[in-house]
């Protein structure tokens, strides 16, 4: 199963250069065109043979996509920049088309190559969903990025802290040096 992710920006994945083919670009998003570009992952399970698979075909349900490009497989290191992981992207126009008919959207993510971005394309995006929702009432939006991750993270380290630390001073209690 993949999943599908959305550009609404031409340049998804910034750090990831194509090793086939090309990015979505703004004529795809302008257009809403079927197009998709797969990660490196998604690549590996789709063409287990290797090849160029640009110009051929995949299906998302019925929905059927160009492949335009192959991502290169993201680096790898004690945390793994590419929180998500590995669903296919396609210009977030094409999206909008294909899938929301009143239907609940679970999650979306969104990439910037600018973090600076970040505040002002999550008010585009939230602005967006009211305006296909109707402005409905009791609608509820969350954004979830790497600082939020990092701070979760940051937490359980220092909850495992605190708990190494209150052993070590019940050791010290018990073994009578504390």
């Amino acid at each position: 199963a993949l999943r599908v992710l959305f550009a609404p920006d031409p340049h998804p994945r910034p750090r990831l250069r194509p090793i086939y083919g090309r990015r979505i670009d703004a004529t795809d998003v302008q257009l809403a065109t079927d197009v998709c570009v797969l990660p490196n992952d998604a690549y590996k399970r789709l063409f287990p043979d290797g090849g160029d698979p640009t110009g051929q075909s995949i299906y998302v349900g019925s929905r059927r996509y160009l492949i335009v490009g192959v991502l290169t497989e993201p680096k790898r290191g004690f945390l793994n920049q590419n929180f998500g992981g590995g669903g296919i992207s396609i210009p977030w126009p094409t999206f909008v088309r294909n899938y929301v008919h009143g239907d609940t959207i679970f999650a979306a993510r969104f990439v910037t190559p600018d973090a600076k971005s970040i505040p002002q394309l999550e008010v585009q995006v939230i602005q967006k969903l009211r305006e296909l929702r109707g402005g409905a009432a009791g609608l509820e939006y969350q954004t979830f990025d790497k600082s939020v991750a990092t701070g979760a993270i940051n937490g359980i380290f220092n909850v495992m802290t605190l708990i190494v630390a209150l052993i070590g001073a019940v050791s010290l209690l018990v073994a009578g040096i504390g």
